[in-house]
Parts: C-alpha cells; structure tokens; sequence
C-alpha cells in the first residue's frame, strides 16, 4: 500500500541542526517583512522598532549583538542550544506587537508554527513563569497535575521548572529546587494522610530521599554524612534527584486525591442520613 504524503511527513527524521537553520533562515535572513517602503528581516525590524523596550534585553542594544553573545547564529546540533534559541525568539517576538503589520505578524506566526514543531518533535512544551516570561520544558503530565493541584504560584511554577531543558546536569539547580518542593511536602508527610489512605510506603520513601541524599540536609560531610553520598557521582546523584522529583509529585498528586476521596465520604454518609431521615 503507497504511503502518502502526510504519513510521509510525520515519519519524517528531525534534524536538530536544519530545524535551527530553517529558524535562522526565516528570522535574520529572509526579507518578509515591508515597512516603511522597506523590504527587511523580522530581525532588522525588532532592532528599528521595538527591541530596546524588550525588558530583558539588559545592556544589549541590538539583535545582532545578543545573537553574538549566545551563539544563535552558529548552527548546531545541540538540542539545548536549539530549544535556547527557540526561547529566544518567542520572547522577542511578543504578540502585543504582532498587530503593528501584517507582514510581521505573517512571519511570526511562520516562525512560532516552526518552534511548535520542533517542542512536539522533541516531547517539549511552552510554559510561562510567574513573571509572564514564556519557557521550554520537557512535558511531564505528573507535573503538570500537580501544578494544578497547588495554591502557591511560587510552588507550582516549581513542580514545572525543575523539567525546564536548561537544568540537565545543573546538580545545584536541582538541588534548589527539591528544597523548596521538599518544604512544600513535609506538612503532608507529618500529617500521615498518605499512610492512612495505604501509602506508607511512599510516605516513608519520600522521607528518606528527602533527608538522606543532600537535599536538605548535608549528606557529605559533617553529622549527617552518608557514606553512599560522600561517594556516589554527580550523574547517580541527579538520577536520584530526578527520582526524588516524581515521588514528591505522587506526594502531592496522591495527597490531593485523598482530600477529594474525603470529601466524597463525607458527602456520601449526610447523603445517606438525609435518605434514612426521609425514609
């Protein structure tokens, strides 16, 4: 049976280096954009008419030269530069200023189509931080529940920035990170809500990989030294970092779901006693 051309495409092999070059392509090197009888790149014309507003521009004063400075114009075959570099684009390409011209906006939404690609491609997605500033993480569905679940605005954004692209291999980020979420958990390991519903055993681990493997405590030297930590290499110790992550979303997840189940059981039982006092 003949294969078509959608099945073809979506078969298609991703090429980090040529999806980086398309976006360069599109974004500093083709004349898209007519303004002021002009034709110009959607780069050129950031630099003419808005980029010095951008608030996270620093003391950057052109496209070129923050381009430089990270590299972007160097094709690569790095996903963490690609998706760095995707980043880049969609903060200085706000959608406030897409309805300027129509030429822009034609290019932008060219480019932003282009980027959801590659985050699709590469199991990622776009997330915004409690600043408004859009960021790339890996998509987690546990930690996209649990985000949702928490009342902190600081806490969720957490649970989401600890799956953020940039953070592989940074033990302290990390590390950080846990400490805060770990802070967040301890009210509900030492209400025991979890044991009582049968989680024990999460409870217990949760506990353990919290207090035992230099997260918030110092595990590597001192009163509280583990031999297994003193020892282990920073690769092991971020694979159980990443393990500490996902119990402390099923703390959380699970936690949560306890307080609807008992919720539902209270609900039942004066549903119940309304019917037996009717009846």
């Amino acid at each position: 049976m003949r294969t078509n051309f959608y099945e073809l495409l979506a078969k298609k092999n991703f090429s980090i280096s040529e999806e980086h070059s398309t976006l360069l392509h599109l974004f500093s090197t083709e004349d898209a954009i007519f303004s002021n009888h002009f034709w110009e790149t959607t780069a050129e014309h950031i630099d003419k008419q808005y980029f010095r507003e951008l608030p996270f521009r620093g003391s950057y004063t052109s496209i070129n030269q923050i381009m430089s400075a990270f590299g972007f114009s160097r094709i690569s075959s790095s996903i963490d530069h690609l998706l760095t570099f995707c980043e880049f684009l969609i903060a200085v390409l706000p959608e406030q200023k897409a309805t300027q011209n129509f030429y822009f906006r034609k290019q932008r939404n060219t480019i932003l189509g282009n980027i959801n690609h590659i985050l699709d491609r590469t199991n990622h997605e776009l997330m915004v931080d409690p600043n408004g500033n859009p960021i790339i993480v890996e998509k987690n569905k546990a930690a996209t529940l649990a985000a949702q679940l928490v009342d902190d605005e600081v806490i969720a954004f957490e649970l989401i920035e600890y799956n953020h692209f940039a953070l592989k291999g940074d033990l302290e980020g990390k590390k950080k990170l846990l400490f805060s979420i770990a802070a967040h958990i301890e009210p509900i390991l030492r209400s025991h809500v979890l044991q009582k519903a049968g989680y024990k055993q999460l409870e217990s681990d949760a506990g353990f990989l919290f207090n035992n493997f230099h997260i918030r405590h110092n595990n590597r030297s001192g009163a509280k030294a583990q031999d297994y930590i003193t020892s282990i290499s920073n690769a092991d110790l971020e694979e159980w970092y990443d393990k500490a992550y996902e119990v402390a979303l099923s703390v959380t997840n699970d936690a949560s779901h306890q307080q609807i189940h008992m919720a539902l059981f209270q609900f039942q039982k004066a549903v119940n006693r309304f019917c037996w006092w009717v009846c």
